[in-house]
């Protein structure tokens, strides 16, 4: 399952580290599996990853 998404490339991986495809180490964006990367204040699931990524 594809849980990130990279800033650069866009592509979907499963690794919060970095990009399989482009070796970009930083901006793995967290995906909901309803919104995508594309993350809606009014998601349950959203809140949680939006709070996570903006930590980073």
């Amino acid at each position: 399952m594809a849980r990130f998404q990279c800033a650069g490339c866009h592509r979907r991986h499963s690794s919060p580290l970095g990009c399989p495809r482009c070796d970009n180490a930083g901006a793995q964006i967290p995906r909901c599996r309803t919104h995508g990367a594309r993350h809606r204040p009014g998601c349950r699931t959203c809140r949680p990853l939006t709070r996570s990524y903006s930590g980073l």
